[in-house]
This record gives structure tokens, sequence and C-alpha cells, in this order.
């Protein structure tokens, strides 16, 4: 696991060799962020030239580069990305998540949703599900996916 973080590469503490960590399993690379010390100069950091630099040379080692960011109603960090991400995917969690607040707040910022690819609506509910859809419950059936999963040896 890395001991560096983003944060520590955009500041110029670490470099990426030194901070992203590869999952031997998946061959997915991850750099992580700073969760237990959060920068408050975080959309700053986003909107920087490091930032810019960085996502520039990571398309040049990797086909596809996911940013996880906070959630786009009570942060700004989000618009701070706009000009270097290609596409949104919006999760919400079901029962959780208020529609009006995230929709007024994707209405108040085109640079987002423009860039909307889709949304993910996760910890679904089955029993609830199946109020609504019989048929659309079964093809969150666990059991249909249970070879997916991949466990570590």
């Amino acid at each position: 696991m890395a001991q560096a973080s983003i944060s520590d590469v955009l500041n110029g503490r670490a470099n990426f060799d030194e901070a992203v960590w590869t999952d031997k399993v998946t061959g997915f690379s991850f750099l992580a962020g700073s969760p237990d010390n959060p920068n408050p100069e975080g959309d700053e950091l986003l909107a920087s030239d490091q930032m810019r630099n960085l996502i520039n040379s990571l398309r040049e080692r990797y086909d596809y580069i996911i940013l996880d960011l906070p959630p786009v109603v009570p942060m700004m960090d989000v618009l701070m990305t706009a000009d270097i991400v290609n596409a949104y995917v919006a999760v919400v969690k079901w029962g959780a998540t208020r529609k009006e607040p995230t929709r007024l707040a994707l209405e108040m910022y085109p640079a987002v949703n423009d860039k909307l690819a889709g949304v993910v609506l996760n910890q679904v509910d089955l029993d609830s599900l199946r109020l609504y859809d019989p048929d659309a419950a079964r093809g969150f059936d666990n059991r249909l996916y249970s070879s997916y999963h991949i466990s570590s040896p």
C-alpha cells in the first residue's frame, strides 16, 4: 500500500510512482486521497496547474482515469474538475440521496450536467424494489453475479 496521497504528489512532497499502488489481482492502480487529513484547499488543488499536469501525464499511461469526488450538492470541488474531466457519473444512494437538491445542483452546474454520462443507484433495498417492480428486483439477485466476485488469495 502506498504511503503518499494525491495531495503529496500535487504539492511536490512525493512523485507519482512513489504514491501509486497497483492491485496485484485486478491490475488497477490507485492514488489515494487523505480522508483522515482532509485538505482545506482541496478545491484549489483540483483546479491547479499541478492537477491539470498530473491528469495529462496519466492520460499517457492509462486508458481510464476515475476520480472519486465528493458529493456535488454541498461541495464545490466537483466544479473545479470540469475542464479536466471527460464525463461524470453520479452515484445516488437508495432512500438517502434527496432528489430535489441533486436535480437543482445539476441544473445550477451545467459544466457538470452537460458531461453527465449516467447515474448509478447504489445500496438498493431489494425488498422495497420488489414493491415497485418485481421483475426489476430479479435483475439484482446476488446469486446471478456471485461468480463475478474476486476473492483475495
